[in-house]
């Protein structure tokens, strides 16, 4: 009886354990439920395109160069019309000397950029105010033998006093978008204002090469006394070429440049203005 009651018991146990199996989720080996997929997370590709403006502040190089400023002075007071200028050119003798200065300045930018895929194309303005100048002189004397017959001295001296006082540059920009970080090259138009003016003194006298020989020449002293251009202010014109790298963070946009401009002012002045700058400023 009592091994009739113990098959009976293992009957009924063997028929229940499939649903118990088909109850438990896995059979063989240890459980572990399945994680869901990470989430995709997409960042929006920075946007350039637009208008921005901002704030510049910059170490500069600024050099004149004032040609021949004083040389037309002494051409035109004293030499025009001489037979040592038209044989020799004495006037360009006077060479009045370059001079530069350094120094900090500051200013503002406003641009609009458009973009085609990585490639920016866009358009900036910028002023810098410069407040920047100095001078230059030069004084030599050289003796000719001219054809009328002459033993001419010219003694020439002078010199040229130039600022540059403000810069504005209108330029086409065109970067390369990577991320947030753009690389970029630009070029344009540069409009410089400041003032220009140019000195000189001639001395010019002249004896009879061979007062032995007919004809006789009379001798000649000329003094122009002091010959001046009075040019005062001048507006000046050029190019401007450069390049940097720009980031934006938000709407924030930084950036590192450097640019170099040349403009050329009334009476031959050319002025080169080397720049190493910084700017931060807002995108809208």
């Amino acid at each position: 009886m009592r091994v009739r009651l113990v098959a009976v018991a293992a009957l009924g146990l063997a028929s229940s354990l499939p649903v118990f199996a088909a109850d438990y989720p896995v059979l063989r080996g240890t459980s572990s439920p399945s994680l869901p997929p990470p989430p995709m997370i997409h960042e929006e590709p920075t946007q350039w395109d637009g208008f921005y403006m901002g704030g510049l502040a910059g170490y500069n190089s600024v050099n004149f160069d004032p040609g021949t400023s004083a040389a037309d002075l002494a051409l035109s007071g004293a030499l025009r019309s001489t037979a040592v200028e038209r044989e020799f050119a004495a006037s360009r003798l006077l060479q009045p000397s370059q001079f530069s200065t350094r120094g900090m300045n500051f200013g503002a930018f406003l641009g609009y950029n458009m973009q085609f895929g990585e490639a920016v194309i866009g358009f900036e303005g910028d002023y810098m105010r410069f407040g920047k100048g100095g001078s230059g002189t030069n004084a030599i004397g050289r003796t000719f033998s001219t054809s009328p017959g002459y033993i001419e001295t010219v003694v020439l001296s002078g010199g040229t006093t130039a600022t540059l006082s403000d810069l504005v540059t209108m330029r086409l920009r065109t970067g390369y978008a990577m991320g947030n970080i753009m690389p970029y090259m630009t070029g344009g138009l540069a409009l410089g204002y400041g003032t220009v003016n140019s000195t000189a003194t001639v001395l010019h006298s002249g004896v009879d090469a061979d007062p032995l020989s007919p004809p006789d020449l009379p001798s000649f002293n000329v003094n122009s006394g002091l010959l001046t251009s009075n040019r005062k202010s001048a507006f000046m014109t050029g190019v401007t070429v450069g390049g940097g790298v720009e980031a934006m963070l938000g709407g924030l946009i930084v950036r590192g440049e450097y640019l170099f401009t040349r403009v050329a002012a009334q009476g031959g002045v050319v002025i080169d203005v080397s720049q190493g700058r910084v700017g931060a400023g807002v995108k809208f």
